[in-house]
């Protein structure tokens, strides 16, 4: 959790272009631009899912087209066990930038979640397609993958503990 929650700080601070997948594309907006956002990602780092989740939709009711909203929304809602509605967070994130970096690993992390390997060793190849080996999110996907073959079930980013 840790990870995710650094993970996001360093969003927040390097700049719309890398918030938004490193490709500066029109829709990416910093958590700083909208205090609810940020109040979001600090519960995201408090595993207050919930709270996350009715800040970050209200977030995204104010600019829909936010992205980093949009995957913040969806991973809340996968760690809430709401997976179609995470599914839908994603899609609309990737709809407006398919090369967003961390949609890209969430929703493969979703689909481990629902224990669907295939579809989750699809996505990573996805998001190396964007990014290469070399990118902080295709290797914390490789390792999930990986720690999912291990033990059957989808392992949490730090702590190391199966979600489901």
């Amino acid at each position: 959790m840790m990870r995710i929650f650094f993970s996001l700080l360093f969003v927040a601070f390097i700049g719309p272009a890398w918030a938004a997948g490193t490709s500066g594309e029109e829709g990416a907006q910093l958590a700083t631009d909208d205090p609810a956002h940020a109040r979001a990602i600090d519960a995201i780092g408090a595993e207050d899912f919930e709270r996350a989740a009715k800040l970050l939709r209200g977030v995204v009711e104010r600019n829909p087209d936010n992205i980093d909203a949009l995957s913040n929304l969806g991973y809340a809602n996968a760690r809430l066990g709401r997976y179609d509605r995470a599914k839908q967070r994603y899609a609309r994130a990737l709809a407006l930038q398919p090369g967003h970096l961390g949609a890209n690993e969430y929703l493969g992390e979703l689909y481990l979640r629902q224990g669907d390997l295939k579809a989750a060793v699809r996505q990573l190849a996805v998001l190396r397609d964007v990014c290469g080996t070399g990118c902080k999110e295709a290797g914390d996907l490789a390792a999930a993958i990986a720690g999912y073959r291990k033990s059957g079930s989808f392992q949490g980013h730090s702590q190391g503990k199966s979600e489901q």
